[in-house]
């Protein structure tokens, strides 16, 4: 059975990914403690919304490059000297078309989208998206050929790298928001050069454009990208339009606030977000093997359930001594919408699995829907909880919506795959030897 599955593979996989996340839940909380503490309840809010314009502007023109890079390099289909070329000249033609929205954007409507956050700030922001969508797009083929060592080693690379221009930016020269953001930049930009010479070490891509406009793999990239693209704009809403909502209705004090919070249960998807990076790529390389992929999804939704499950009442009585350890006074309010969060975070990281072995399949449509429905209960719960509640209600939107995007998944899971929605939650007595063999496995 252990062979069969590839237990020692997939724990190293997701050993390299676990590994990464604590590195991330160190840095992303200290970044997250220096940010706050250095610019204060009302600056944090609008550097939130800040670099949020470029990234809803990315979610949607990005056209599901990475998804569909992760799929197609999984599968073999195309040598990486031509994904990388095709990615690169994509990613350029798309961010000049972004960044263009994002202008007219900004002038038009920025008063109404973005109330209380200068003008200035966002069209600096909008450096960032040339940098962001070609690094995301390059990236992805590490993911894709299971390169999670190089995969994991980057992302550490650039946490720290933010870590340390934050020091210098924020609170060595007192930067402010100006410096919060040039950090934000700047670190997108040094870690796009080490992705880019690692490849260039790696697979030497020739200048010449010979196989840009690859006609095939635009086709093949488009049909399974438009889908995931589709699934990733609802999701990314999912999470992020409430800060829009909230900065609306309650203002960016009520922002700082809740991405307090937010930023804080976000280390709760640590083990979802390990393993399904892992799950994705090795569901999409099974094909034609359906008894693995039943046998590998179910065992890993039922230990990021139980685990998640674990953490959350780990943590529960002990936030608000914690937020106010390390963030202040100022912030410990946010107590209250972390723990409206939790139950929809443990919740969504079942769904991130399960949405994965999905995608894997080549069925991204499905997570479209999904997405697109608790994406409108989440609009509509953020405009009638936010008035009465503030940043309480939009955690209790969050979780309402997660919730039902649960329920979704597990049901069209079942559907693909006859698997009783049981054997993705509860745990079973072999569950046991398997993960001890996981774990042996991976430190062997």
């Amino acid at each position: 059975m252990a062979q069969k599955l590839e237990l020692h593979r997939f724990a190293r996989d997701s050993l390299y990914n676990l590994i990464r996340q604590g590195w991330s839940i160190v840095f992303a909380l200290a970044i997250s403690i220096l940010l706050a503490r250095g610019l204060g309840k009302e600056a944090r809010g609008q550097y939130t919304l800040i670099i949020l314009l470029p990234e809803l502007l990315l979610t949607f023109t990005s056209l599901g490059i990475a998804p569909a890079t992760i799929y197609f390099v999984g599968h073999g289909d195309f040598s990486i000297t031509r994904v990388i070329k095709n990615n690169t000249f994509l990613s350029i033609t798309l961010s000049i078309v972004s960044s263009t929205i994002g202008i007219i954007l900004i002038f038009i409507a920025s008063d109404h989208l973005f109330p209380n956050v200068s003008r200035w700030y966002l069209l600096l922001s909008l450096l960032s998206i040339p940098i962001s969508l070609l690094l995301t797009s390059l990236i992805s083929i590490f993911q894709g050929l299971q390169d999670f060592k190089s995969f994991n080693l980057i992302g550490m690379a650039s946490q720290l790298l933010f870590l340390v221009l934050i020091l210098i930016m924020v609170w060595w020269q007192n930067g402010q928001l100006l410096g919060a953001l040039t950090a934000y930049i700047t670190t997108n930009f040094l870690t796009l050069m080490l992705v880019l010479g690692l490849l260039w070490v790696r697979y030497h891509p020739s200048i010449d454009l010979s196989q840009i406009l690859d006609q095939r793999y635009f086709r093949h990239l488009f049909s399974y990208g438009a889908l995931a693209h589709l699934a990733n704009i609802f999701s990314f809403l999912n999470y992020r339009i409430d800060n829009l909502i909230l900065n609306t209705l309650a203002g960016s004090g009520q922002v700082g606030i809740y991405s307090v919070a937010v930023g804080m249960g976000e280390r709760f998807w640590i083990p979802a977000t390990a393993i399904s990076s892992v799950l994705l790529p090795r569901i999409a390389s099974l094909e034609g093997q359906e008894d693995t992929r039943k046998l590998i999804t179910p065992i890993m939704s039922r230990l990021v359930f139980w685990l998640s499950l674990a953490m959350a009442i780990i943590i529960w009585p002990l936030i608000s001594w914690i937020i106010s350890l390390l963030y202040s006074t100022e912030f410990q309010e946010a107590a209250i919408p972390f723990r409206l969060l939790l139950p929809g975070i443990v919740f969504l990281n079942t769904t991130k699995i399960l949405s994965n072995d999905i995608a894997g399949r080549g069925k991204p449509h499905i997570n479209v829907y999904q997405s697109a429905i608790a994406l409108s209960f989440n609009i509509v719960a953020n405009i009638i909880l936010i008035p009465k509640l503030g940043a309480s209600g939009a955690a209790l939107s969050s979780t309402i919506s997660y919730s039902i995007l649960a329920i979704l998944t597990i049901f069209a899971y079942r559907r693909i795959t006859n698997i009783p929605w049981q054997e993705l939650i509860f745990l079973q007595r072999v569950d046991v030897l398997r993960m001890k063999s996981i774990v042996t496995r991976a430190f062997s």
